[in-house]
């Protein structure tokens, strides 16, 4: 299995679309490929969220379940939209569907979408989770079409 981190500076910064473009670049060249954020914030549903907006349009074949472990409807960033709806997220739970969906998926890429600076969770998820995932590269493939 291979990761690949997209991340930015904060929120509206055009993640979500690097994200999909990667992704159906991806998939094009027929790689298994899933796509897990921990939270998401601004959608009342996982399927008109940034998750399944990634999911959709990077052409991912993937439960809408396992996109993600929290969804909040406030449009703010998800730690403060977790504050104001006092559903705070958890870390086991995170990690415990971070590594169920990287066990589903053995020898698949894998990519995952952070926020670094949203909270301390998302610093911590790459921390220990990232690191044990074996990166390989992707020079071998063409990503001309993600610019």
């Amino acid at each position: 299995m291979r990761g690949l981190v997209v991340t930015g500076t904060g929120t509206d910064i055009g993640k979500t679309y690097v994200s999909a473009a990667i992704a159906r670049e991806l998939t094009s060249l027929n790689l298994k490929l899933a796509y897990y954020k921990a939270a998401v914030s601004g959608s009342d549903c996982i399927e008109h969220s940034d998750a399944g907006y990634v999911r959709d349009n990077g052409g991912i074949t993937q439960e809408t379940d396992s996109l993600l472990s929290y969804l909040y409807q406030k449009p703010l960033s998800p730690h403060l939209a977790a504050r104001g709806e006092k559903r705070f997220a958890s870390m086991e739970t995170i990690k415990k569907a971070f590594n169920s969906l990287k066990d589903r998926l053995s020898g698949s890429y894998f990519l995952l979408y952070s926020v670094i600076n949203s909270s301390v969770l998302s610093l911590y998820l790459l921390y220990k989770s990232i690191l044990s995932l074996s990166f390989g590269k992707l020079s071998k493939y063409k990503l001309s079409s993600c610019a």
